[in-house]
């Protein structure tokens, strides 16, 4: 293989490297609470559990309307800010805004992802130990 070819497969697999760290920027939306009875939450207890389930995981949380709490996530250099809409049977997260994310209209960094499903996994599990 000579110099050229080399120097075009370093380029193309750093690309490649690059393109790895973003993932499509996606909401995460009507997300059923996670239930053991037949019997509803209600609007509070909902409240509740996505609090607990914020302050579990860094999350700073704030009621912004009877069913919207704004949740803000603070790691090192990144921020990054969602809307939990919520009622008493199912909740929604959705992207609001982003520092060093890499977030470009389409993608953003891959812990979005990460940092969202996590959040998602202790709010159920909230759900189901009252």
């Amino acid at each position: 293989m000579n110099l050229k070819s080399l120097s075009l497969a370093i380029v193309l697999i750093m690309l490649l490297a690059g393109c790895a760290k973003t993932v499509l920027q996606k909401d995460y939306n009507d997300n059923q609470f996670a239930q053991i009875t037949n019997k509803l939450h209600t609007v509070e207890q909902t409240e509740k559990y996505i609090k607990r389930a914020c302050a579990q995981l860094g999350w700073n949380c704030v009621s912004k309307d009877p069913k919207t709490i704004r949740g803000e996530l603070l790691i090192r250099t990144h921020t990054l800010v969602v809307d939990i809409e919520y009622d008493n049977e199912q909740f929604s997260i959705k992207y609001v805004d982003s520092t060093n994310l890499k977030y470009n209209g389409k993608t953003i960094h891959r812990q979005y992802d990460n940092w969202v499903l996590n959040l998602i996994r202790h709010i159920n599990k909230e759900s189901i130990t009252e």
